[in-house]
């Protein structure tokens, strides 16, 4: 069962049947929490505050190196031509 909260964050889910229950709350920026073990009995309300924390940003930088594509040490190259004028 799927549900959206209110703008101020309260939800309702209304007649389910005994039994013991896992909340996933989930929101963009924000960690996923799973709150497990919710036990529910006949005719009980049930308040589940929580608080989701920020989610952290993390970030990847790949750096690759190799050799040059132009040999900077030789001094050997293509042959030349020279002319005598």
């Amino acid at each position: 069962m799927v549900r959206l909260s209110a703008p101020t964050g309260e939800y309702q889910l209304t007649e389910l049947p005994a039994g013991v229950y896992q909340v996933t709350y989930e929101l963009a920026g924000f960690s996923k929490l799973v709150r497990e073990g919710i036990r529910l009995t006949t005719a009980f309300n049930a308040r589940v505050d929580v608080t989701l924390p920020l989610a952290s940003l993390a970030e990847t930088v790949t750096v690759v190196t190799g050799s040059p594509l132009v040999d900077v040490v030789s001094t050997r190259g293509a042959p030349s031509s020279r002319r005598r004028f």
